[in-house]
């Protein structure tokens, strides 16, 4: 292996290496095998290509034959290979092999395979590493979908430390994805849950009571049919707005693309001048009121918590509740349940791209249940979401702290 001392260490470095010699500087066609040769792909394999992986984790298995594949089935997978994404590579869809079964595995030319030297584990961690992906991306060609030849990403500058130290650091880094892993897994069993809950708690059509009703509302009869614009003013918000009018500080602008699932995310915040909001003081949104997608995910509600109150709504159409025997929260995960998306759906105009328009949405029939059972639809399905919240959130911290590690595990090179 031809490598070069360099005198940079890491910022964070295990106790029983800090005497230890400094890293090595090298290419990473000195620490793997870059597209090894193969004696030929078998009958039959899981192809994998650029859409199979996703936050380094194999989303689906697609079976093929070698008659069928396609010319970019060339990668003949072995146990600790590491396949790196060379197109758009700072999405980091990267995957390291480690599935021992059945079948044979094959990657797609838009992977470098790699086959490590030494620690296949530290090779799989330190491409993820910021420095090695930003120097990859100075050697990457086009501008819309940037990639890197097998032949440049071979030069890439890496450093290595001794063995051990490799496999001390993927240890440490692997113990972390496990956690990761694990509260991922549990993340998606509640959303699961959530998604069974919401398919069963409300009618199916054609039905009067959901096929999942809490043992003390069993004996209560049927749910009561409503029209929605009898229990409820509804409107459309903003058609158009100026970005002139646009400022730092003001009142908030909620756009279809902030409407999620019974919650308002505004990744992008945008407030109007107080002067131009209140040319529309009938279209001001109150603590709530329910925004509902417009174009798009039609359907789709959050409800307008009091922080967000005096909005206005781009686009979208909103719901004020004005009975007292119907609860807004209630009514906005009713909008939300996979019954009322496929009234939404069939009610969709437009070409390309979905549109629901007031008068269709007019149209929305709710079945209601007594007050007493909404409240205990809302505080069952509220607090599985709290739940899910809270799990994306350790999730988003667990990521946070590795990438924090990674930062002060590798060292810096001259010039970085």
């Amino acid at each position: 292996m031809k490598t070069n001392t360099i005198t940079a260490v890491p910022k964070l470095r295990f106790p029983e290496f800090r005497s230890n010699e400094s890293w090595k500087s090298t290419t990473l066609e000195n620490v793997a095998e870059l597209n090894p040769s193969n004696p030929g792909l078998p009958n039959k394999f899981i192809y994998i290509d650029l859409e199979s992986v996703q936050d380094s984790m194999l989303l689906n298995r697609k079976e093929t034959s070698t008659a069928n594949a396609p010319s970019r089935a060339q990668r003949l997978l072995e146990y600790e290979d590491v396949l790196f994404q060379t197109v758009r590579p700072y999405q980091k869809n990267n995957f390291f092999f480690l599935l021992k079964d059945d079948h044979n595995y094959v990657a797609s030319t838009g992977y470098a395979q790699l086959r490590a030297f030494e620690s296949a584990s530290y090779l799989n961690q330190y491409i993820y590493n910021e420095r090695f992906v930003s120097r990859v991306l100075e050697h990457c060609a086009g501008s819309n979908y940037p990639a890197i030849s097998s032949k440049n990403l071979a030069k890439i500058s890496v450093e290595i430390p001794s063995l051990p130290e490799q496999q001390k650091i993927a240890n440490c880094l692997s113990s972390l994805d496990d956690s990761i892993d694990a509260e991922t897994q549990q993340l998606e069993s509640l959303k699961t849950h959530k998604a069974g809950l919401l398919q069963q708690l409300f009618p199916a059509e054609g039905e009067m009571i959901p096929k999942r009703r809490f043992a003390e509302f069993e004996g209560d009869g049927d749910w009561e049919e409503v029209k929605l614009v009898d229990v409820a003013e509804t409107s459309i918000g903003l058609v158009t707005t100026m970005t002139t009018s646009y400022v730092e500080k003001g009142i908030p602008l909620i756009r279809n693309s902030d409407i999620k699932p019974n919650a308002i995310r505004m990744t992008k915040l945008i407030n109007l001048s107080k002067e131009f909001a209140d040319k529309y003081e009938n279209k001001r949104l109150l603590k709530n009121d329910i925004v509902t997608v417009h174009t798009g995910d039609i359907g789709v509600s959050a409800l307008v918590e009091q922080d967000l109150e005096g909005s206005l709504g781009f686009a979208t159409l909103n719901t004020r509740v004005t009975s007292s025997s119907v609860s807004p929260e209630f009514v906005c995960w009713f909008f939300n349940s996979p019954e009322y998306k496929r009234f939404a759906l069939s009610m969709a105009t437009g070409d390309g791209r979905n549109n629901f328009n007031l008068r269709d949405f007019n149209k929305t029939i709710l079945f209601i249940p007594d007050i007493l059972e909404q409240q205990k639809i809302v505080d069952c399905l509220s607090s599985l979401d709290n739940l899910i919240q809270a799990k994306d959130e350790k999730i988003k911290m667990l990521k946070e702290h590795k990438q924090g590690l990674m930062q002060q595990l590798f060292p810096v090179m001259d010039g970085e």
